[in-house]
């Protein structure tokens, strides 16, 4: 398994007014399957108590041309961080060069 950690930023599917700034944990699970698509387990950790992300569609934007649409969780609060487990939903996610290029 790979890991890799990049700031990003989380904006509003409806009208792409950004909304914050967040810490990703990437990992890759597994390299692309029979279908070509990679595994990739991402976990987002904020700083403070942040319930309003949860169960909710975002763009998430790792650089300006790396964006799409990802679901957000909460896997855990813990004291003063907040952590989301993020399912990456959009066609962008797909490949692996993406991964490969953080």
């Amino acid at each position: 398994m790979t890991i890799k950690n990049v700031n990003a930023k989380i904006f509003d599917p409806n009208n792409e007014d950004f909304l914050a700034d967040v810490s990703l944990e990437i990992s890759l699970i597994s390299s692309p399957n029979e279908d070509g698509k990679p595994n990739y387990e991402v976990k987002a950790t904020f700083q403070g108590i942040r319930g309003e992300f949860s169960d909710k569609n975002f763009i998430l934007e790792i650089r300006p041309s790396l964006r799409g649409f990802a679901f957000f969780t909460t896997d855990a609060i813990m004291g003063a961080f907040t952590t989301y487990k993020i399912v990456l939903q959009d066609s962008v996610w797909r490949n692996i060069d993406w991964f490969n290029n953080l």
